[in-house]
């Protein structure tokens, strides 16, 4: 989103590539982070037993985390903690929204480190298919005229982030346009991605090159704009694992010598890490959404509400509401 410049401290333009820091990298203390996520009536079979999820902060410092139920409409069960994210048990209501309301206080750590240091371990991260991310004939050819496969990790990061300055826009995409046995093809024929699809895109060249990466998803921890986002983890040999945003793309503004250029190439601002897949991931939980659906953004005073609607009729289905208060 263009707005993110309004949001995001301008970068130096002389500082050295691959360790730009993001708005409040170096801001000390903890967090807040209240999500609500209310399921309107209709979406949830009524009567039905159901096993709803909220997210986690994977990358809470140890020991820093402070959990606050602050609603939970239907609860057969005290809700609990699932590992990787909390999960509670519920029977679903007629005629009336349900409504699951999480308060969560935590130090970010500065990025989600599991202990993948192995080659065993890291073989997860170099798997050809998952989610949107695809290693088809057209990733591979494109990995090799960036020359990808000649070049050390940072290198091919530093020719990856080049391309997408260079050659791809971000902005809104309709997911219905994407082929399942393809989903990266619509993105390289049109030149275009967003968050999910941009990042996506990265770990398939990445994984092309023999280098491990992964998606993450979570929200950014900006007060005015606490919306949730994908981004990626890329193993940098003893480097560990380091963060790549796409936000970098539409902050510089389609200007290749934005000082923007560098900012989240290998160092982001803190923030909510939920999902690292494939592994750790959190979802809905049994909920499901239509398999055509629609969403809508507000930022509001308190937060960021994100709603989902089904495409037919535009009936409300789930909304998401984060705020963010930094303590």
């Amino acid at each position: 989103m263009a707005t993110m410049r309004r949001i995001c401290k301008q970068p130096d333009s002389g500082g050295e590539p691959g360790l730009s820091a993001g708005l409040s990298q170096n801001e000390p203390g903890r967090v807040a982070v209240t999500v609500t996520r209310c399921f309107e009536p209709g979406f949830l079979r009524t009567g039905a037993t159901l096993r709803l999820n909220m997210p986690k902060p994977l990358n809470a410092k140890p020991g820093s985390l402070k959990i606050d139920w602050l609603k939970c409409d239907g609860a057969i069960q005290h809700p609990g903690d699932d590992g990787d994210r909390h999960c509670v048990k519920v029977i679903a209501q007629a005629d009336t929204a349900m409504v699951i309301a999480l308060r969560q206080e935590f130090i970010p750590g500065s990025q989600h480190r599991r202990g993948e240091t192995g080659d065993q371990q890291l073989d997860i991260y170099l798997h050809p298919r998952e989610g949107l991310v695809g290693m088809t004939r057209q990733i591979d050819a494109l990995a090799g005229r960036l020359g990808l496969r000649s070049a050390d990790p940072w290198q091919s990061l530093q020719r990856i982030w080049d391309y997408l300055f260079d050659e791809i826009s971000v902005g809104f995409i309709q997911y219905d346009r994407l082929a399942a046995d393809d989903p990266l093809g619509w993105c390289l024929a049109h030149r275009r991605v967003d968050c999910r699809t941009g990042s996506a895109l990265i770990v398939a060249l990445c994984r092309a090159a023999g280098i491990p990466a992964r998606m993450i998803n979570g929200y950014t921890l900006h007060p005015a704009a606490p919306t949730t986002h994908s981004w990626v983890e890329v193993w940098m040999g003893d480097a560990g694992w380091r963060p790549f945003d796409t936000y970098a793309i539409d902050l510089a503004g389609g200007e290749r010598d934005s000082p923007w250029r560098a900012h989240y190439f290998g160092g982001i601002d803190p923030r909510f890490v939920a999902e690292v897949l494939p592994q750790h991931f959190c979802g809905l939980g049994s909920a499901r959404l239509p398999p055509i659906w629609q969403l809508s953004l507000e930022i509001t005073e308190e937060g960021a509400i994100t709603r989902f609607h089904a495409v037919e009729g535009f009936a409300p289905l789930y909304s998401e509401t984060v705020c963010v208060e930094w303590l």
